[in-house]
This record gives C-alpha cells, structure tokens and sequence, in this order.
C-alpha cells in the first residue's frame, strides 16, 4: 500500500440465493451470480458466475450446480 495511491471503491453485487462462507474476502467491484457459493476463507477477486461453486486465493469456479430456477434454501 503506497500513502499516493488511491483506494478503490466499487459496489459488490451478490445474486439471488447466494451463500459465502465464512472470512471470504469480496474485493470491490466483482459480481457474484444467482445461486453461487464461495467457500470459506476464499478471495474473490473476479466476478464468479451463477450456480457454481468457488474456492481459493484467487477464487476460482471449482464445480458447476444443477439448482432450477425459482429454488430457493428455506
């Protein structure tokens, strides 16, 4: 972190039915898609698309999820 540097500020957008898990980090500015999971401790640092399953540090997509639409976690 440089003191001349500017921080970046950017609205994170999480989609419907969305879970993450625990201390994930959500850098500014990515899109999480409609019933997507990131996993715990991860670091989103690009937009992850809907119904998938994201870990690590970068997250990246490690499984693809067969959820209808209209489904939703009661």
């Amino acid at each position: 972190m440089e003191p001349s540097r500017a921080t970046r500020v950017a609205p994170v957008r999480l989609g419907v039915n969305v879970w993450v898990g625990r201390s994930a980090i959500l850098l500014p500015g990515v899109t999480i898609g409609d019933h997507a999971v990131i996993a715990a401790g991860s670091i989103v640092t690009s937009d992850i698309p809907a119904r998938t399953v994201a870990a690590g540090a970068p997250a990246r997509p490690i499984r693809s999820l067969e959820v209808p639409d209209g489904w939703r976690r009661e």
